[in-house]
């Protein structure tokens, strides 16, 4: 998107993220709803809440994500793979993958 020429289009630099542990789907829904109400650029997702939520935001412009690994990344190369391609499958549009951090302190870059 380019640079905001008023107020109205800064909703659409924001991503509105429901990732907390606490949240029910309830309350997905709802970010869901407050997301498309103010066309919010995109919504993060857990991805259990992939297929929800794509029923969610369906006609409207808000663009659906989620995130892999979180928070800290262990999981292998391609159990991440699986997941961000399960994710792709089921709506996911815009998808955070995290870092092995383990991997990284150790200076083992090509895991």
């Amino acid at each position: 998107m380019t640079e905001p020429t008023n107020i109205e289009d800064l909703p659409q630099l924001f991503e509105h993220t429901l990732l907390g542990p606490q949240l029910s789907e309830t309350d997905v829904a709802a970010g869901c709803e407050l997301a498309k109400r103010y066309a919010i650029a995109a919504v993060i997702v857990r991805p259990s809440d992939l297929d929800l939520a794509t029923n969610w935001v369906r006609g409207s412009s808000v663009v659906l994500g989620t995130v892999i690994d979180v928070p800290n990344g262990h999981s292998t190369t391609a159990a991440k793979l699986f997941a961000a391609r399960d994710a792709l499958r089921r709506g996911a549009k815009e998808i955070d993958t995290v870092m092995n951090t383990g991997k990284l302190i150790s200076r083992q870059f090509q895991y």
